[in-house]
């Protein structure tokens, strides 16, 4: 029986392919900078956090300008994600924005979520008074603690 000298390297390209197809989408990453023009200390952030203060109290109204490298990111003023602006592009002064130091909650957002903020809004209006009122306790509580 004769072989194909193509046929290992063949096979494993078709490998490698079905394996990169199968494999998840990158996560989304922001890296946040505590100075403008990505300056000063700085963290590579992968997940949300409801609350820099409780999660990353380092960065809690810290932050000065951020990197995406991938995703659209919800960057808010207020813990639980409120008063918040859409990124999906990298920002070196946050003070165009009134977030220089103002961030206390960010999180990577589904795309399709961009469609709820209107282009003419400067922050989205969501306002839960029973959310601000157990994030305030728990912000004590914390606070308290230590």
């Amino acid at each position: 029986m004769k072989r194909s000298a193509l046929g290992l390297p063949f096979a494993v390209a078709i490998a490698a392919s079905v394996l990169l197809s199968c494999a998840s989408p990158l996560r989304p990453a922001i890296t946040v900078y505590t100075k403008r023009d990505f300056g000063g200390v700085r963290e590579t952030l992968h997940d949300p956090y409801p609350s820099l203060a409780r999660h990353l109290p380092a960065f809690e109204d810290e932050i000065s300008s951020f990197e995406i490298h991938r995703g659209v990111w919800e960057l808010c003023k207020r813990p639980g994600y409120r008063d918040c602006r859409i990124a999906d592009r990298s920002m070196p002064d946050l003070g165009a924005w009134d977030l220089d130091n103002a961030i206390s909650s960010l999180r990577a957002i589904d795309v399709d979520e961009r469609d709820r903020y209107d282009e003419d809004d400067r922050y989205e209006d969501r306002y839960d008074d029973e959310l601000d009122e157990k994030i305030e306790e728990e912000v004590e509580e914390q606070l308290e603690e230590r």
